[in-house]
């Protein structure tokens, strides 16, 4: 029985293992499974997929307008200076920066869906 635990708890390590060996290449893909029963579990890691990219460009649209009402109140705060140079230092004094517009990061959602394939009986193949 303990025997059984051991080899199930590291079964899932398979497929990182096998992306990391792959990684080194020219690239891989993930072929979809063709079975029935294969590209009805699709459905559940394609769901799961975009919920999760959903999610990224949401954190990203947050992170985007929360710097720019900060940008907002911060040039709100310093707008009663005249020369440049004194609303310059106004802000570097209440902590302004530029917003760079982030980018959703869904990398780890692509990365869920190809083990979530893998796992349906989706193949992966170099390029």
């Amino acid at each position: 029985m303990i025997a059984m635990g051991v080899k199930g708890s590291v079964l899932w390590l398979l497929p990182l293992l096998v992306m990391a060996g792959l990684a080194g290449c020219a690239g891989y893909e993930i072929q979809r499974p063709i079975s029935a029963t294969g590209q009805q579990c699709m459905q559940t890691c394609d769901a799961r997929r975009d919920q999760c990219t959903w999610q990224a460009e949401a954190v990203a649209r947050s992170e985007g307008d929360s710097c720019a009402f900060s940008q907002q109140r911060l040039a709100s705060r310093c707008s009663a200076y005249t020369s440049e140079s004194d609303r310059h230092r106004c802000e570097t004094a209440n902590g302004g920066t530029s917003c760079i517009t982030p980018t959703a990061n869904t990398s780890p959602c692509r990365e869920r869906w190809e083990l979530c394939a893998l796992d349906c009986g989706g193949t992966m193949v170099e390029r």
